[in-house]
């Protein structure tokens, strides 16, 4: 759930990188420094140490990045509305 979560704004198109969405808690995932949310429940399942959680979730985002990738081929956005293939966009932008 958090993968999907946090790679929402990777792909509407708002970043390339999830950490960089300044609207969600991903970047806070990164930090070794307390938080105001209880993230221990998720990154526990990652590994024993922090360094090695952050790490490890790090590479679980970035298989979701590459499966999604897969799934539509070459996805992007194009007037932060539609995201998918050109004969997709074009089918719906006209």
């Amino acid at each position: 759930l958090t993968q999907y979560i946090h790679l929402n704004p990777v792909k509407a198109g708002l970043v390339i990188d999830p950490r960089g969405y300044p609207w969600s808690s991903c970047p806070l995932y990164f930090t070794s420094g307390s938080v105001w949310f209880e993230r221990d429940a998720i990154l526990h399942q990652f590994g024993s140490s922090l360094p090695t959680q952050m790490e490890s979730y790090w590479m679980y985002l970035q298989e979701g990045m590459e499966h999604f990738a897969e799934l539509l081929g070459k996805p992007y956005v194009k007037r932060k509305r539609f995201l998918g293939l050109d004969d997709f966009v074009n089918r719906h932008l006209s």
